[in-house]
């Protein structure tokens, strides 16, 4: 496994919990079956209920880093915000 294959798995592996029973998945439950720049086709056992499946995760490798300049004008938006998350999520 190299070093994408690796992050990808300990990414699942953080975020990503069996859907039949709740646990969390181990690195040793996760496979990588097929990737492509932009695309991960992983399969993962649960070694709790051992229920299996696929997981087809879409990788953006196309986004730029966040800048001063732009980390500042959140910092403004969000002082000046008057509202709750529903809110800011439809602004």
């Amino acid at each position: 496994m190299n070093s994408w294959e690796a992050a990808a798995v300990r990414r699942l592996v953080n975020t990503v919990r069996c859907p039949r029973c709740g646990q969390a998945f181990h690195a040793d439950d996760v496979g990588v079956l097929d990737h492509r720049p932009d695309e991960w086709l992983l399969d993962v056992v649960c070694r709790t209920c051992e229920s299996y499946g696929l997981v087809l995760a879409e990788i953006e490798t196309d986004t730029a880093p966040i800048d001063a300049l732009e980390v500042d004008e959140w910092r403004r938006f969000l002082r000046d915000f008057d509202g709750d998350l529903r809110d800011l999520l439809r602004a």
